[in-house]
């Protein structure tokens, strides 16, 4: 079964590396599977509710501010990077 959402965890799902409960939720994954995805180093939990995928390279932790955060305003650069 992990292979399976293996497979749903790439680039091309979650562009940044980094998705949320809710994201992991409607892709078809259980709270279940993502505690599984976690004890086997796939997912890890930066903070309640946000995960980070592994098997991503890419990862920038303005990401994590701008989905931790949804209510945030990031300036100039920031702003323009995450758009």
């Amino acid at each position: 079964m992990t292979t399976k959402f293996m497979k749903m965890l790439t680039k091309a799902n979650f562009a940044c590396g980094v998705a949320t409960l809710t994201e992991l939720s409607a892709a078809g994954i259980t709270k279940h599977y993502i505690r599984e995805l976690c004890k086997k180093g796939i997912l890890t939990r930066l903070e309640h509710g946000v995960y980070r995928i592994e098997t991503i390279r890419e990862f920038d932790k303005r990401a994590v501010i701008a989905k931790a955060l949804p209510e945030a305003v990031f300036c100039m650069s920031d702003s323009l990077y995450i758009y």
